[in-house]
């Protein structure tokens, strides 16, 4: 079974600040990224596209 993938392409300057971030700061960012997709979920439910 093969599975969708959806890429973001790293980029050697996003590399470079993602790799200069304190553990608060990265820690922010999971999260926010965390959140995007808990909501993302939520909204495929409400359309009933959640696979």
């Amino acid at each position: 079974m093969e599975k969708e993938q959806n890429t973001v392409e790293l980029t050697r300057s996003l590399y470079k600040e993602i790799k200069a971030m304190n553990r608060e700061q990265m820690q922010s960012v999971l999260t926010n990224i965390y959140q995007q997709g808990a909501e993302s979920v939520e909204h495929s439910r409400c359309r009933g596209t959640a696979r």
